[in-house]
């Protein structure tokens, strides 16, 4: 069963149509079952399983064997797995990977580094499960993958000329 809680972003499982996935508003995950004809193409009936708890979706992109990822304005995104078997809290989901959004803002406040007498932003951030980020105006570098080759000493990018 469904709670009675508005559904905030629904996402497409099967190309025939017969399988959604809903997000509710408090992040409840469900999946819609419409179980149908097939010579008359009309849905005799809807089962609605739970899956588990999720951050508030606003939308929701089933990609493929099971992961889906959940497109949060209120939390971070999170790409999880969706599993066929529940985990000992009942929940079909694992969290993949989190993707942090500084979004919404509820409250700020700019603080001074006593160290560098740099200034960052504090912020209260989030909707229901809310974090305090702390916003610096400098470049950060995300590495993604890295590999260490012997013998290297320096490395040059080399534009091809062309006519």
């Amino acid at each position: 069963t469904i709670n009675s809680t508005p559904i905030t972003a629904y996402g497409i499982i099967d190309n025939n149509g017969s399988r959604y996935l809903l997000g509710d508003l408090l992040g409840y995950l469900y999946v819609l079952n419409l179980i149908y004809d097939q010579s008359t193409y009309t849905v005799t009936s809807l089962v609605v399983d739970y899956l588990g708890k999720t951050n508030i979706a606003d939308s929701i992109s089933y990609l493929d064997n099971g992961i889906v990822f959940i497109g949060s304005g209120a939390n971070a995104s999170q790409l999880i797995k969706l599993n066929q078997y529940p985990n000992s809290e009942g929940s079909y989901i694992d969290v993949v990977e989190v993707y942090s959004n500084q979004g919404p803002i509820s409250d700020m406040c700019i603080v001074t580094n006593e160290n560098d007498n740099k200034s960052q932003l504090v912020t209260c951030s989030g909707y229901i499960n809310g974090s305090l980020q702390i916003i610096r105006n400098e470049i950060g570098v995300n590495i993604q993958a890295s590999i260490e080759l012997i013998g290297l000493k320096d490395i040059w990018s080399i534009k091809q000329y062309s006519n």
